[in-house]
């Protein structure tokens, strides 16, 4: 993943100055065992030693350990070495999820592994917290709890996908018969949403327990990175074949491409999707989520990444009336040249000396009749793809096959 940095030491996400996350670097996991476990402290009945594959295994012996060396007088040797061994787990556990979308049986195991190794540690946290809280007896508790897993679970998959996005967008396989950069690059962004959410469905969420709902997880996280991207191209001064292309994939193909998959349309609608209502209320509640999402604790019940509200647009308001108003001005354009061309036409079979056509007796030009019909068609606009279609299949009826009124 091209935008996910790692650094050296434990698996935890560190900010930069420009507020990029930086992932610790992941350790061979032979090496991790070899080098960290020492067989004077650790058996081969409690050890991460011991059946490496199965990180939930391993989660749980640690979790034992942790209850014997805390319920009792530990040295601070022992507890230094638990401490590693977990940030060691930690480091096994993010490598089994940033292969989320492998499609190894091997993989898909272990990110299962993983996920139930996550749950564990989230309860021990509960059970600490507990323990430490009005109700509780109190007690020595762990100076890493809680460890927050899931927290830095979601913000892992955040990376993941903001990572497979950008590396959509320098795929030049996508879309080769498209006339432009960027409509390649919309659709190599639209086909990996698709296909990524696709594949959430069907081989990562039975890896995951219903209670987690990560399908609305991904489906949040790639709806948000998708609008971003979409964002960030209508701020520029797009073409207007373009701009259109931008306005087709938000007001329809993406509802009809990806939202209505039948993997997706239950999930889409128990979120809900409003394509084309205000989109300011949503980008802030995005804004806040992500915000939030970096303060809340998994202790407390809350998931601000899994909450039910609307998708909402993937264009804001502003954004879609700018290139609206690009579009019908590049249409209006257009219609004026058609309406000049059929007086030019006209003009021309008047200057060869060609006869009118008679009909019913009478000498007729179809220019009134066209002129009339191309107004209709520009003031009955109801959608800028509609528009558009109507008019250039009417421009083909009237100039005939293989030709064209602009031409």
């Amino acid at each position: 993943m091209k935008n996910v940095r790692f650094s050296a030491g434990g698996g935890r996400p560190e900010e930069n100055r420009d507020g990029t996350r930086v992932w610790n670097r992941l350790k061979i996991p032979t090496k991790i065992w070899k080098n960290q476990v020492r067989r004077d402290q650790l058996d081969h009945t409690e050890g991460p030693a011991e059946n490496p594959d199965r990180l939930d295994q391993v989660s749980r012996r640690l979790i034992l350990r942790e209850d014997r060396l805390f319920g009792q007088t530990s040295s601070v040797q022992e507890e230094d070495q638990l401490h590693r061994d977990l940030r060691v787990l930690e480091d096994l556990l993010w490598t089994a999820v940033q292969n989320t979308f492998s499609s190894s049986v091997d993989q898909q195991e272990a990110l299962r592994s993983a996920v139930t190794a996550i749950q564990q540690q989230e309860e021990q946290d509960r059970r600490w917290a507990e323990l430490q809280g009005p109700q509780g007896p109190g007690g020595r508790v762990p100076a890493w709890r809680p460890l927050r897993l899931l927290r830095t679970h979601d913000l892992l998959l955040e990376d993941l996908v903001e990572a497979r996005l950008k590396d959509a967008c320098e795929d030049q396989t996508v879309g080769r018969d498209l006339s432009s950069a960027v409509k390649r690059q919309v659709c190599a962004l639209g086909r990996r949403v698709k296909d990524d959410l696709l594949t959430a469905a069907r081989t990562v969420a039975p890896c995951y327990p219903a209670h987690l709902d990560i399908l609305t997880l991904f489906l949040r996280l790639y709806h948000r990175r998708f609008s971003r991207h979409l964002e960030h191209l209508a701020q520029q001064q797009l073409q207007p074949d373009d701009g259109r292309y931008l306005l087709l994939w938000a007001n329809r193909l993406y509802t009809a491409e990806v939202l209505q998959l039948d993997e997706l349309q239950m999930k889409v609608s128990s979120v809900g999707f409003v394509p084309l209502s205000s989109a300011e209320a949503s980008f802030a509640e995005a804004s806040s989520l992500e915000a939030s999402s970096l303060e809340a604790s998994p202790l407390s019940g809350s998931c601000p990444q899994r909450t039910t509200s609307c998708l909402g647009p993937l264009l804001g308001d502003e954004r879609l009336k700018v290139l609206e108003d690009r579009y019908l001005s590049s249409s209006e354009d257009r219609l004026k040249l058609w309406l000049d061309n059929l007086l030019s036409r006209e003009q021309q079979a008047w200057r060869t000396g060609r006869d009118p056509e008679v009909l019913d007796g009478y000498r007729f030009s179809p220019l009134a009749a066209d002129a009339i019909q191309v107004s209709h068609w520009s003031r009955s606009v109801s959608g800028p793809g509609q528009s558009l279609v109507q008019v250039s299949r009417w421009s083909r009826s009237v100039s005939g096959p293989g030709q064209s009124l602009v031409q």
